[in-house]
């Protein structure tokens, strides 16, 4: 089953789509929020040390979130559409 995406999903979608990880304060709010809902993205937890971004810390903002497999196989078919 196809899960419906907003304009503002795919559009994060492809966007997270062009690097493995995105760090956390580039992309959250809601939309975010809704893919991990949706099972499309996630957020490596406590990754603001253990990443290979520039900017480090131990904030929420500096942690890893990537798209899911799910999110993957996703991006995949809109590209195709």
């Amino acid at each position: 089953m196809d899960i419906a995406l907003t304009d503002a999903e795919r559009m994060l979608m492809l966007w997270l789509a062009k690097e493995e990880e995105s760090q956390y304060g580039e992309c959250y709010g809601d939309t975010l929020d809704s893919l991990i809902e949706k099972g499309l993205a996630q957020v490596r937890e406590n990754s603001g040390l253990d990443n290979s971004f520039i900017a480090k810390g131990q904030d929420r903002m500096y942690w890893a979130v990537s798209l899911t497999d799910r999110g993957r196989e996703r991006v995949r078919n809109i590209n195709e559409a």
